[in-house]
């Protein structure tokens, strides 16, 4: 299962690449480190060394015109990894559309700065319990409009 485990609130001139570097240094501090999805965009060695030096890992599918690593060699894991990547980059999709149609997530409406944070913590406790309770009654757990219909 995938779950939020941290977030980051910035301010809009604030470009997506230093909030990364951010979280992940944030990240890096921490005893036990998860592995980290990342977007192609975020690919870079920069990023993937700041997590490394504490033995994380930064997951993100090879481009086309890159050769894959030693570590996976074979075309056949090459291929696997992609589909891989491609399942869980599309239930991220499926969870920030949810995020933005059911629950306004841009729009908080807040006139402060712990307004907007708590507004924000609110809207995803209310998707994981969401998340939760579906899957508790067998239902596909992204479909939460099935819980108010």
């Amino acid at each position: 299962m995938l779950a939020i485990c941290d977030f980051v609130l910035s301010p809009a001139n604030v470009g997506e690449r230093r909030v990364a570097e951010h979280l992940l240094d944030v990240e890096s501090d921490r005893e036990k480190l998860r592995p980290v999805l990342a977007d192609n965009g975020y690919c870079g060695d920069r990023l993937a060394n700041l997590f490394g030096r504490k033995g994380g890992q930064l997951w993100y599918a090879l481009r086309r015109s890159q050769p894959p690593d030693s570590e996976r060699e074979t075309l056949k894991e090459e291929i696997a990894l992609r589909a891989w990547h491609r399942g869980k980059r599309a239930r991220i999709e499926s969870v920030f559309g949810s995020l933005s149609d059911q629950f306004q997530m841009e729009e908080t409406r807040a006139r402060s700065v712990w307004g907007a944070m708590t507004r924000v913590v609110a809207k995803l406790l209310a998707y994981m319990i969401g998340y939760r309770i579906n899957q508790a009654l067998g239902r596909q757990q992204t479909a939460l409009k099935s819980l108010y219909r």
